[in-house]
């Protein structure tokens, strides 16, 4: 019978004989049953999604088979979908003495009948009845129905996992606490929630955590993402929080996958992808689930709010050693596992007898039942050509090897290591001397690289670079001498199969965990190889192919405008560079391999920079600076390490103007400026040559500026002059060149300002006019082009005012007020362009209040004010430059002052006094904000005597 079911009895082996005798029962009474023995395996029988209610042999055994409970979860789930009208599909049948193993609490309502508190047999024909009964009430419909669509796979951002671990046993009620704390212990899922899984290094978070995700996975219908939270530090300034550099680039890889389409790119701002992300998932309508592993014990509230999953469908399941996290969030602590847990992991559902039984316990104890140490012996043992005496043979190594170890001197003053952890040491050092050449291999080739996921596709390329054959040599010299194998390089199908049988062989071994498309080694099993073991030849052959491949990948990145392939291999790319800066260059070293060496560092420091990481891209570029140097003295002549060299310095120099590090900025502009020189003077003449020194000295007068060297600014200034006339005389049709040309005239005039020097700013001044001018005339419906005049003629008001020219001054500035007035009407909604309409309104007000025209002034003033004062403008007065309105303001009322109206004046005073307070407070540094402060301070107490000493004169008059 292929179904439908009325019931899905599902039960372990030693329930067989039960089981049959209450389906016997139920098939006399009419009733389609279908019985499950389940086991190790954790895939769901089909039948049951055609059934319509599931029955659990509730055994004691029963919750500790995988399967069963793999079974109890998706039905648990299924019913939690159901309407409050429609329960009841979920049963259980108690046979043991008591309820203590019926887990979690809630499933003890679900068991029919009495339970048999005394130990008497089940009643079976009782208990069919009951059934009977129970089924004719159900309304129609199948488990199978009630099934939410779930993902058939996790996703990282990437990788993914399509299949669940192969060595996972017991923790099963604590699979059902994370289940319970994420979604309360009852009724529809509640809001978002979060769980927080801590436990010891190797205790089996992260295994916990990728059984919890396919058993409980229906749950999730939005998907299971899993992110690593490894590289998170707390943030202490808001800039760090702003671009969270170890989560960005996860969440952007996991958008592509969820959205192709998306526009974001690596560049883009945090904010924006985090938001994209959750509206993505939100959208989809669907409760999701957040795996943070190896999260850190020292992230401060903020940078940890970024890293959970928010919104109505939102879940978070969190992974860390510590329980620091335990106040915020629904703690599930991880001890080690039981006695019959740990012996259960060793013997891989095969239990030993007599002897071996006892040895297997022994171990298990010896161990402190550390579930991957136990995980070692069981492949240990099952690859003993004695499998009956197996345990009793590695306890008997085991105790050998450990009392040699404890017995063993030691170096220093530290201590002889315990027993326990000495054991642990020669079951790993066991496991290591065991294992085949793929496996070995992806062993050295993870030595060199850091402790993240290595992806397979990796590490087959690695082999194929490398030109390596399968490592299939033996550790006994008679094979080597007398029967050496013929190195034949791996083709790329048997490099495949090469890297996933050892793949396998360290998951079998307890030594790395499988994800569909890579592999994470166990950090201890590499440290100890690189303890133990010398680097071999083959280990640099491997590390130098690991290097060439990634600089592959990086220029293919590069070409594609594609970088998602290295942002998936940085970690590995920064580990392969660590020791830039102070490697040197070698007699061996090919000039490829320096320049593949020196571009992927430059490429990882690119990638580091539109990440947010800018701290990490300043080390990259310092150790490549390093390197440069060495490798330009070895070859002096090589044009691509020079532009290299001119690049970093460059990069440097911006990184360091971020930080306001001005002196050493300007140190590392001065380098690339003298490469580029150099190099132009070697080369043929290009745009190419003058667009990168004129960037550079730019960039040069903007620092000096900053530390106050005016002077050295002038002289950049007129460096980059220089180069504006040359490129405005090669392109003569180019607006743009002739538009920098003129604005360069500008600044020119503005250092000469800043340095007292009138006359020359004035001459600047004069030449940059008619070139602004003609080029406004030719582009009227350009606000650029059409703004730029009242610059010049505001500047040239400013000079003429300072020779007392005050009606030369006036009118520059009311010409200055007719362009400002046409450029704001070209685009009404910039604020800037207002802005500068309302600075007109202002040098004019100043200027006619020097002229004695106070009521003219006082309209231009209170102009300024309705502009600035406007909510639409408030963009363009933010920050400092609020003072400019406090100033008119002390203007208006000092006019007001002068005219007897204390009232008004102090009105706007007061006005003042608090746009100023403001900013002192945001702005403790700024002295002439204090300076200001307290003359209105002074001027207000002044007036408040005043006034005061006025009202005590009426009253006198008045009595």
């Amino acid at each position: 019978m292929s179904g439908p079911y009325d019931i899905f009895i599902c039960h372990d082996h030693a329930a067989s004989a039960a089981v049959k005798r209450l389906t016997a029962a139920l098939a006399g009474r009419g009733l389609a049953c279908f019985a499950y023995e389940a086991g190790g395996d954790p895939d769901i029988q089909p039948k049951l999604a055609t059934s319509r209610c599931f029955l659990g042999w509730a055994s004691e055994s029963f919750f500790l088979s995988r399967g069963c409970q793999a079974h109890l979860a998706m039905v648990h789930v299924a019913c939690r979908q159901a309407p409050a009208t429609d329960s009841g599909r979920l049963l259980l049948v108690n046979p043991e003495p008591g309820i203590k193993h019926v887990y979690p609490l809630s499933l003890r309502r679900t068991i029919i009948g009495a339970s048999p508190e005394t130990g008497h047999p089940v009643d079976f024909a009782g208990l069919a009845e009951r059934l009977q009964g129970h089924c004719e009430r159900l309304s129609g419909g199948t488990l199978g129905a009630l099934y939410p669509a779930p993902r058939q796979n996790w996703l990282e951002p990437y990788d993914s996992l399509s299949r669940p671990p192969g060595l996972f046993v017991g923790r099963e009620r604590e699979l059902w606490d994370v289940h319970t704390a994420l979604h309360g212990h009852g009724g529809s899922p509640g809001p978002c929630r979060c769980a927080v899984v801590s436990g010891d290094a190797g205790v089996g978070k992260s295994l916990l955590s990728r059984e919890y995700a396919f058993r409980f996975g229906a749950a999730y219908p939005g998907g299971v993402y899993r992110l690593s939270a490894m590289a998170a530090r707390p943030a202490a300034q808001l800039a760090e929080l702003a671009e969270n550099p170890a989560l960005k680039p996860q969440l952007l890889a996991l958008l592509r996958h969820l959205r192709p389409d998306t526009g974001l790119r690596d560049d883009s701002r945090f904010g924006d992808i985090l938001a994209e992300l959750r509206q993505t998932l939100e959208q989809a309508g669907k409760p999701y689930l957040w795996i943070v592993d190896d999260l850190p014990d020292d992230l401060n509230g903020p940078v940890l709010q970024q890293w959970l999953a928010r919104g109505e469908f939102g879940h978070s399941l969190l992974i860390c050693r510590s329980q620091r996290y335990d106040a915020r969030f629904d703690p599930v602590h991880l001890p080690m596992p039981s006695e019959r847990t740990a012996l259960h992991i060793l013997t891989r559902d095969r239990p030993p007898r007599g002897d071996e039984l006892d040895a297997a316990g022994w171990l298990v104890e010896e161990l402190g039942r550390h579930p991957r140490y136990a995980a070692m012996i069981g492949a240990l043992a099952e690859g003993h050509r004695h499998r009956r005496t197996a345990y009793s043979w590695l306890l008997h190594r085991l105790e050998k090897r450990t009392r040699a170890a404890i017995n063993a001197p030691q170096p220093g003053p530290s201590a002889p290591p315990a027993p326990q952890e000495a054991h642990g040491a020669t079951i790993l050092l066991e496991s290591l001397r065991v294992l085949g050449g793929p496996a070995r291999d992806i062993l050295r080739l993870g030595a060199e690289l850091a402790p993240h996921p290595l992806p397979l596709d990796f590490i087959v390329e690695c082999l194929l670079a490398g030109g390596l054959a399968a490592d299939d040599r033996r550790e006994d010299i008679f094979t080597i001498l007398l029967h050496e194998p013929q190195e034949i390089p791996l083709t790329r199908e048997a490099a495949i199969a090469y890297v996933a049988q050892g793949a396998t062989s360290l998951e079998q071994h307890g030594l790395a965990q499988r994800t569909d498309h890579g592999v994470t080694l166990f950090p201890l099993a590499v440290q100890t190889l690189q303890r133990i073991a010398a680097t071999s030849p083959r280990q640099i052959l491997l590390r130098d192919a690991a290097l060439q491949v990634l600089y592959l990948r990086a220029e293919h990145c590069r070409s594609e405008d594609d970088w998602r392939p290295l942002s998936a291999m940085a970690v590995h790319g920064r580990a392969l560079i660590a020791d830039l800066r102070e490697r040197l260059i070698e007699e061996d070293d090919s000039p490829g391999e320096i320049t593949g060496r020196i571009r992927l560092a430059l490429y990882l420091a690119d990638l580091a920079l539109a990440h947010g990481a800018r701290r990490q891209a300043l080390e990259i570029y310092r150790a490549a600076s390093a390197y440069l140097v060495r490798a330009m003295a070895a070859d002096t002549h090589n044009g691509t390490r020079q532009r290299d060299f001119a690049r970093v310095q460059e990069q440097l120099g911006d990184l360091l103007a971020e930080q306001q590090q001005w002196a050493d900025a300007l140190e590392h502009y001065r380098k690339s400026l003298g490469i580029r020189v150099f190099m132009a003077r070697q080369e043929a003449p290009g745009l190419d040559h003058q667009h990168d020194p004129l960037r550079l000295h730019t960039k040069a007068r903007d620092v000096q500026l900053q530390l106050g060297d005016l002077e050295g600014a002038l002289h950049s200034q007129r460096a980059a002059h220089v180069l504006h006339c040359k490129l405005a005389e090669q392109c003569p049709a180019d607006d743009d060149h002739a538009f920098q040309l003129a604005s360069s005239h500008l600044e020119l005039a503005e250092m000469h300002l800043g340095l007292q020097q009138n006359e020359a700013a004035l001459a600047e001044l004069q030449r940059a006019l008619p070139c602004f001018e003609a080029l406004a005339e030719r582009h009227r419906d350009q606000v650029r082009f059409v703004r730029a005049p009242a610059m010049v003629h505001n500047r040239i008001g400013d000079i003429l005012r300072a020779r007392d020219d005050l009606s030369g001054a006036l009118n520059c500035y009311r010409t200055a007020l007719a362009i400002a007035a046409l450029a704001a009407q070209l685009e009404p909604g910039d604020a800037e362009l207002r802005r500068d309409l309302a600075i007109c309104h202002n040098h004019l007000g100043d200027t006619l209040a020097g002229l004695d025209d106070a009521a003219e002034a006082e309209q231009h003033f209170l102009a300024f004010l309705e502009i600035a004062e406007h909510p639409d403008n408030q963009p363009a007065f933010a920050d400092l430059r609020r003072r400019d309105i406090a100033a008119v303001l002390i203007k208006l009322g000092r006019g007001r002052e002068l005219a007897k109206e204390l009232e008004p004046a102090l009105d706007r005073y007061q006005r003042a006094r608090g746009i100023l307070e403001t900013l002192a407070i945001e702005h403790p540094d700024n002295p002439r904000l204090r300076e200001d402060l307290g003359w209105l301070r002074r001027r207000i107490e002044r007036l408040v005597e005043r006034r005061h000493a006025e009202l005590r004169r009426q009253a006198r008059v008045a009595h």
